[in-house]
């Protein structure tokens, strides 16, 4: 996706391929050794890399896969959204979203 996004947006090389490192250098706070290792799947892009790239690109971050299955996990976690709200969760899903 964040391929498409960089040919499709004019961060191109020469040659027509996604322009990472270019793309990198107008990052809000993501330097490009991050970037990379969340390319190429080394390490799980974090919210904030996925943040300042729909950023830079003028799109939403929802637009990428991981970070609207952050966001998921998320209402699971009762660090993040309070013990209650994440039993609810629980029952939602398990009411209507698990399948069972």
């Amino acid at each position: 996706m964040l391929r498409d996004l960089l040919i499709k947006n004019g961060f191109t090389s020469k040659m027509g391929n996604a322009d990472f490192a270019g793309f990198s250098r107008n990052l809000g706070t993501t330097h490009y050794e991050v970037l990379r290792k969340a390319i190429s799947g080394t390490r799980e892009p974090s919210p904030s890399v996925m943040e300042d790239c729909a950023d830079t690109l003028g799109v939403s971050p929802e637009v990428f896969t991981e970070y609207r299955l952050w966001q998921a996990r998320r209402q699971f976690d009762p660090k993040e959204v309070g013990y209650s709200a994440a039993l609810e969760s629980l029952h939602v899903w398990r009411t209507h979203g698990s399948g069972a």
